[in-house]
């Protein structure tokens, strides 16, 4: 019986120290996905403002060619 006590203690302790390193675990888990939720906000920030600046920049494109009629095959040819 004693012996069965030790081995239940023994495998008590190890459980314990398994609990103790998945908490931890999970706990820098929760922290680097946190920083990979901010990283993926700018990215998405970023995103959104690249292509507003390509929408202004094509819409100023068209905006300066409304009075332009080019010959199209003359300024291939250029």
């Amino acid at each position: 019986m004693v012996k069965q006590k030790l081995k239940l203690e023994e495998a008590l302790r190890e459980s314990e120290e398994k609990v103790a390193a998945l908490e931890s675990s999970i706990l820098q888990l929760r922290e680097e996905a946190k920083v990979v939720e901010r990283v993926i906000l700018l990215l998405n920030e970023k995103a959104v403002e690249t292509v507003e600046n390509i929408d202004r920049g094509v819409n100023d494109i068209h905006d300066e060619g409304k009075g332009l009629k080019l010959q199209w095959p003359v300024v291939a040819a250029r």
